[in-house]
């Protein structure tokens, strides 16, 4: 999809269907707490210019990251739980329907993740049964847990460490480093000293990923 075709689009029909939403690059960003960036962003097919799809997607903001990812979200369609779907921009009528499609699985997505409670209770039931030992998942469930104020969070925090030091990959020590990291904050016993840490990941996120206001 073109990058104009893609701005009339995301103007047009799915901002003003979700209120307050803005457009930053590809990501039509949709307001939530300061934790949990819920955005929808289209993908192209690699077999024809004119095809697509959307992704719905949440970014834990307080987890140090290099670029937007999926893993916490879906392509439309898929995130209903039916086959994906993709549209195409030649035919007639696509963007009345990728836009209700888009908005009506992406707000029910976005009200399951809205802030890292919900985040932490959509990994624990939709993607640990799945990949019960992936260090970055158990890392930001952890995180999650800890800002959400689970009582089992130190525990989780804990778990996601040893899953990541036997993990044995130079990514994964970036995990280890996170979490020592995390764990000092926990030491002091002053519960500000954590969230001022994530705070400064979640505003260096911001500027590295050029959503800064």
């Amino acid at each position: 999809m073109k990058s104009a075709t893609w701005t009339a689009f995301a103007k047009r029909h799915l901002i003003p269907e979700l209120g307050g939403a803005r457009l930053i690059g590809k990501l039509v960003i949709v307001p939530n707490d300061e934790w949990v960036l819920r955005a929808i962003t289209p993908e192209s097919s690699n077999f024809s210019a004119s095809l697509f799809c959307l992704q719905a997607l949440a970014l834990p903001m307080y987890v140090p990251t290099r670029h937007v990812y999926f893993t916490y979200g879906g392509r439309i369609g898929a995130l209903g739980g039916k086959a994906e779907m993709w549209w195409d921009t030649r035919q007639d009528q696509w963007q009345e329907t990728a836009a209700a499609q888009a908005v009506r699985e992406a707000k029910q997505f976005f009200a399951d993740v809205n802030g890292p409670a919900g985040l932490a209770t959509y990994i624990e039931r939709r993607l640990l049964p799945i990949s019960p030992r992936d260090p970055n998942m158990r890392e930001v469930l952890a995180y999650s847990q800890l800002l959400a104020g689970v009582d089992t969070a130190v525990a989780s925090l804990n778990e996601a460490f040893v899953i990541a030091s036997e993990a044995r990959a130079p990514w994964a020590k970036e995990i280890v480093d996170r979490i020592s990291e995390v764990r000092g904050a926990i030491s002091t016993g002053q519960a500000s000293a954590v969230t001022e840490l994530f705070s400064k990941w979640r505003d260096s996120n911001r500027r590295l990923l050029h959503l800064a206001d």
